[in-house]
């Protein structure tokens, strides 16, 4: 199928650009829509060209126009031309032949006798009658060719107001059968009030709602949230200490299988050379000899400094020395290491945590930790359960405090745990619904207002209990989109049976719009539903 393309021209386009437009057109067909009062149609020999160059391109040209004179000249200029309204000219090219190629000059030599000839003698009559003859003949020819024009011109007249008419005509057809036809219905559906005073337990043992006409028992979660934090507080104390830096060694026995008895107060002595005290007696398991390949073996022992102060405080190291085995084989054999360091070791006047630091540092720990735990049950289960203000349990399992250190802080450290009892207020709000009796699955909720108070708490149990009261408002619901497939194209009696069978109305007002109307548009949109 051949590609067509058509190009719509404005009325000064002039001839070079519609015959660019042309040679753009990537189409063996093109159609030149050109408007009223173009300039084109000041001369037939603006489409000899348009039509010459399409035929040079090797592409197909036709005309479309509403303005009579572009599609006369079309036609001459053996153009295909048509009116997209009509989708037929309403004129044939022969229409203008007496304008282009009048024959006045024809009509003269016709009738006028030769110059060069003698005039006969004729008599009186014959002599009349000849020279009537031109003039009879002159008169006839214009009423001959003028008076087809005439009756054409008012053809033309007529045609460009009947169309008008038609397509008004249409469109009035259209606005009234399609377009305008509306129907409104307002309806009022009657809304039932339940008043709520009721005892609840909530019990993490139950399975289903229960409701005996006292008591309403409903499942429930028993949630625990675990954490720790550490924060550090500034010491306000100080005192005169005197403290000796301690710590844990790692004694090896590398020197053979039997076990070496080291007793309380063992020298160590570290690389740097500070000297170091066992505080209680332990034995050294002896050591694995496979294959004449001895395997060391090990023993934690707790040390603490010879003298006090900071000095002490030494960095984790390794091969302590027992200088008790001095200038025997066991000295290269027994050694030590400090994986941990010494710590501890202090003098003077230092930076200390009194009571009131600690116990207020403690109060804010808990506090923290107890809002973050919160925030961490709210997190997770806020969307899905109902959490009520004193539905939770909070305890610690630990607490430490550290000594103060040399800038004068001092830190808690702290666990503990949250025990929050949840339920789902939707089923709470079910229970109710069918207190009343009704249903839930065929009812719209359209007010729920209930207050907790008096809640009651056994975690142990997994049981909590409290006392509602509130209102609750409903009404039977209403499928609007089913509704609305029922009501399309229903006449106004059948609508009304429709309307009045709902379940529950009150009041119902059906509108139909315009006057002439009465039946339900078949167009959705056009059926305007409303529940109050």
């Amino acid at each position: 199928m051949a590609l067509e393309k058509k190009i719509f021209l404005d009325r000064t386009d002039t001839l070079q650009v519609a015959v660019d437009l042309i040679a753009k057109a990537k189409a063996e067909r093109v159609v030149l829509n050109i408007p009223r009062r173009s300039v084109l149609g000041e001369s037939v020999h603006n489409f000899q060209i348009l039509k010459r160059e399409c035929d040079t391109a090797g592409k197909e040209l036709s005309v479309e126009s509403i303005d009579e004179h572009i599609l006369e000249l079309a036609s001459v200029a053996k153009i295909s031309a048509k009116n997209p309204i009509f989708r037929t000219r309403e004129r044939t090219v022969t229409d203008i032949i007496p304008k282009l190629k009048p024959e006045p000059v024809q009509a003269e030599t016709e009738f006028e006798p030769p110059a060069a000839e003698p005039k006969p003698k004729r008599s009186f009559f014959k002599k009349k009658e000849r020279e009537a003859a031109p003039v009879v003949e002159e008169e006839m020819e214009p009423e001959v060719r003028e008076e087809p024009a005439a009756k054409k011109k008012r053809r033309f007249k007529l045609v460009p107001v009947t169309a008008v008419f038609l397509v008004v005509l249409g469109v009035g057809y259209l606005l009234a059968a399609y377009i305008l036809p509306r129907v409104t219905i307002d309806l009022s559906i009657k809304k039932t009030p339940f008043d709520i005073n009721e005892s609840v337990v909530v019990s993490s043992a139950a399975t289903s709602v229960n409701d005996n006409g006292k008591t309403v028992t409903l499942p429930g979660q028993l949630l625990i949230a675990s954490s720790s934090l550490v924060m550090n507080f500034p010491a306000t104390g100080s005192s005169t200490v005197s403290n000796k830096a301690g710590g844990t060694l790692i004694v090896y026995n590398a020197y053979s299988s039997a076990p070496q008895l080291l007793v309380a107060s063992t020298r160590f002595v570290s690389p740097d050379g500070h000297l170091f005290r066992s505080t209680k007696q332990v034995t050294v398991p002896g050591a694995k000899v496979t294959g004449g390949v001895i395997a060391p073996s090990s023993v934690s022992v707790a040390v603490v400094a010879a003298e006090p102060g900071p000095d002490y405080n030494v960095a984790s190291s390794s091969h302590w020395t027992i200088p008790g085995f001095e200038g025997t084989p066991r000295y290269a054999k027994f050694y030590a290491d400090a994986p941990s360091g010494m710590t501890g070791g202090a003098s003077g006047v230092m930076p200390i945590a009194t009571q009131y630091d600690i116990m207020a540092a403690k109060a804010k720990a808990e506090a923290n930790l107890q809002d973050s735990l919160q925030g961490q049950l709210a997190i997770l289960w806020a969307d899905k359960f109902k959490i009520l203000p004193d539905s939770s349990v909070f305890a610690t399992s630990s607490e430490t405090v550290t000594p103060a250190t040399s800038d004068s802080q001092f830190s808690v450290i702290i666990a503990g745990s949250m025990r929050e009892m949840v339920f789902d207020e939707g089923m709470l709000k079910d229970a109710f619904l069918s207190a009343s009796g009704a249903s839930s699955s065929a009812t719209k909720i359209d007010e729920f207002t209930i207050n907790y108070s008096s809640t009651t708490l056994s975690l142990g149990k997994g049981l909590m209990s409290f006392k509602v009261s509130g209102n609750l408002v409903y009404e039977p619901a209403v499928d609007v989109a089913s509704l609305k497939e029922k009501i399309i194209g229903q006449d106004a009696a059948n609508l009304k049976t429709i309307i009045f069978g709902i379940t529950g109305l009150e009041k119902a007002n059906i509108s139909f719009w315009p006057f002439y109307v009465t039946s339900a548009p078949e167009d959705p949109s056009k059926i305007e539903l409303n529940l109050n």
